[in-house]
C-alpha cells in the first residue's frame, strides 16, 4: 500500500534490503517492491492505484522530523476510479498535509530545544 512503501523508503538501504529479505510475503517481488521504494525516495510521495484492498488506491506522503527522518505518513485512499481521476489533485493536497505537519512537527520540537539524539 501507498503508506506502507512511503514508510520502508524512510530506510537505509541495509535496513530496507534486511526487511525485503524476511518479511515479503510470496506473491510480491521484493525487487518490485526496493524499485517503487526508490522512486518514493525521489519523488517524495507513492501513488498507488493497485493497492492490496480490490478497488482502492491511494497516495501517501512522509511526515518528518527536524533530522529528515520519516516519523509517519499522510495517506489519502479512496476508490480507485475516483483516486485515479483525480490523482494530481489528490497528490498535491496528500504532499501538502504532509509538508505543513512536518513544518509544525519542527516548530513544536525547536520551541522544545529538543530533536532525536540531542537534549
Amino acid at each position: 500500500v501507498a503508506s506502507g512503501l512511503m514508510l520502508l523508503s524512510g530506510l537505509n538501504d541495509g535496513d530496507l534490503e534486511a526487511y525485503l529479505r524476511g518479511n515479503v510475503a510470496r506473491e510480491d517481488d521484493p525487487d518490485a517492491i526496493a524499485e517503487r521504494v526508490s522512486a518514493a525516495r525521489s519523488d517524495g510521495y507513492v501513488a498507488n492505484l493497485y493497492g492490496r484492498v480490490e478497488g482502492a488506491a491511494g497516495v501517501a506522503a512522509p511526515i518528518v522530523d527536524p533530522d529528515g527522518r520519516i516519523l509517519a505518513v499522510v495517506n489519502i485512499s479512496g476508490p480507485r476510479e475516483r483516486i485515479a481521476n483525480n490523482l494530481e489533485r489528490v497528490t498535491k493536497a496528500t504532499v501538502e498535509a504532509a509538508r505543513r505537519a512536518s513544518e509544525e512537527l519542527s516548530r513544536r520540537v525547536m520551541k522544545n530545544g529538543k530533536t532525536h539524539g540531542r537534549k
